[in-house]
């Protein structure tokens, strides 16, 4: 299993070239990290009395640290820093894809994680920017994919076949209700085809 990245996004592109690929997120600002599985926050037992130990208290239930000294070590060992190359992309693309996959992840682990994704972030939009894609560009990149023909758009829609043809030839823009039928049937948000 591997990270979804924008450039694996943007090699796709190759065989839809009609279509400009984006992520299928619901997030307005099309950040790729929020793509990216959310880690758990595990609890650990640590020396509360350290100086290097931060303690946070949830719901008057549960205690989290963070060990700025641990922090430091990783910091260490995977040597994060502003990416510039795709030498450096890879790197930290594998060191994040570690990350999200860690069972019980520490608090440290956590912060890392964030950091990479961040790093990578900031070299995706400028390396590899998405271009966004019409609502009826995704609509028929989505039914290419999914093998629907129009006609079965039809009872998704609950609309006529004539107006899914001007929809889906992006002649007629897609309604809310029709946007939110098409979310609902291929699992997507919505707002993709408004």
């Amino acid at each position: 299993m591997h990270l979804i990245s924008i450039r694996n996004l943007r090699d796709d592109a190759t065989r839809y070239p009609d279509v400009k690929k984006q992520p299928d997120s619901c997030d307005s600002t099309g950040r790729v990290g929020k793509i990216l599985p959310t880690l758990k926050i595990a609890t650990r037992a640590t020396n509360i009395s350290s100086p290097t130990v931060n303690t946070i208290k949830i719901s008057g239930k549960m205690t989290l640290t963070f060990d700025r000294s641990t922090y430091s070590n990783l910091l260490a060992e995977i040597a994060p820093k502003a990416i510039e190359n795709d030498e450096e992309y890879d790197r930290l693309l594998k060191e994040a894809e570690k990350l999200t996959f860690t069972k019980n992840p520490t608090p440290e682990q956590t912060a890392l994680y964030k950091l990479l994704v961040t790093l990578i972030e900031v070299y995706e939009a400028e390396k590899y920017p998405i271009d966004k894609s019409e609502p009826h560009q995704i609509l028929q990149h989505i039914m290419e994919a999914k093998g629907i023909r129009q006609a079965d758009l039809v009872d998704i829609m609950k609309s006529s076949s004539g107006v899914v043809s001007e929809v889906v030839n992006g002649k007629r823009a897609i309604s809310k209700a029709q946007a939110k039928a098409l979310g609902d049937y291929f699992q997507v948000c919505p707002s993709l085809f408004i």
